[in-house]
C-alpha cells in the first residue's frame, strides 16, 4: 500500500486530499480523518498465456496470449472511520510447453468486482502447410461490476502461421495498459523460439504467447499476466 498527499483540486464542493493505492494482497481499507467523499478504481489481473510445444523442421507451435482484466470505477460517499473490504487480484501465471496459461484474479472492493481475464491456451506442433494456428483463447471479455463506469478487458490474440510467416499471439490490453505484442518470424528467417512477454508493469493486461517455429527441440512457456490494482482518491 502507497499513501501520497495532497493536492488540490475541487470536485463535488471538496478537493483531493491524498490517494491510497494497493498492487496486492487483501485486507480492510478505513477512511483517512477528513475525507468524506471516496472516487474508487479496480482493475482485475491479466490471464496467463499458454506454452508452445516442441517442434520439427515442419511445424510451428504458438500458445495463445491471455485476456486482459476488466476495469470499474465508483464515487463513493463516507465518512471518517468507516471500513471497506478489498482484494487485488494476482496476474494469471504461465503456461509451460505444454499447459495453458491460467486465469488472472478479480479485484474487488467492497460492491464492486473486476474480474480477471482468462488465460490463453497452450500450442501444440502443427504443420506449416495448415496455414492455420495453435492456441486457443477465450473469446469472453472479463467483465466489471458495481461501478458508476464498468468496462471490459481486452481479448487476447492466437498465433497465426501464414505465407508471411509466423505471427505469435498477443497479450488482451487493459484499462490501463496496451496489448503486449508477440513475436514475429517472416517465411525464410529460419528457426525461431521465444517464451512469451509477461503483462509485466502493466497492470491488468494480458501475456504473450510462447512461441515455437521450425526445428525446435525444447518447448517454450508462457508468460504470466499483470497484477490487478485498486486507486481510492479520497476527497474531503
Amino acid at each position: 500500500m502507497s499513501s501520497y498527499s495532497a493536492f488540490s483540486i475541487p470536485l463535488i464542493g471538496g478537493c483531493l486530499q491524498s490517494f491510497t493505492i494497493y498492487t496486492s494482497g487483501s485486507g480492510t481499507y478505513t477512511v483517512p480523518g477528513g475525507i468524506s467523499h471516496i472516487l474508487v478504481e479496480c482493475l482485475g489481473a491479466g490471464g496467463g498465456a499458454g506454452g508452445a510445444t516442441a517442434t520439427t523442421s515442419v511445424q510451428f507451435a504458438c500458445g495463445a496470449g491471455g485476456n486482459g482484466g476488466a476495469y470499474c470505477r465508483k464515487f463513493i460517499t463516507t465518512s471518517n472511520g468507516a471500513t471497506f473490504s478489498y482484494g487485488v487480484g494476482a496476474g494469471g501465471t504461465a503456461g509451460t510447453s505444454s499447459a495453458d496459461g491460467a486465469g488472472g484474479g478479480n479485484t474487488t472492493f467492497s460492491t464492486l468486482t473486476a474480474n480477471g481475464g482468462a488465460g490463453g491456451a497452450h500450442g501444440v506442433a502443427t504443420a506449416i502447410s495448415t496455414g492455420f494456428y495453435t492456441g486457443v483463447n477465450s473469446s469472453n471479455a472479463a467483465t466489471a461490476s458495481g461501478g458508476d463506469i464498468n468496462v471490459s478487458g481486452g481479448i487476447g490474440t492466437v498465433g497465426i502461421n501464414s505465407t508471411l510467416g509466423l505471427v505469435g499471439s498477443s497479450g488482451g490490453g487493459s484499462f490501463y495498459g496496451n496489448i503486449v505484442l508477440g513475436f514475429y518470424y517472416p517465411n525464410g528467417s529460419g528457426a525461431s523460439t521465444n517464451a512469451g512477454v509477461a503483462g509485466g508493469t502493466n497492470q491488468g493486461n494480458g501475456a504473450s504467447g510462447g512461441v515455437n517455429y521450425l526445428t525446435e527441440a525444447s518447448g517454450q512457456s508462457g508468460a504470466a499476466g499483470g497484477a490487478g490494482i485498486i486507486i481510492i482518491w479520497q476527497y474531503s
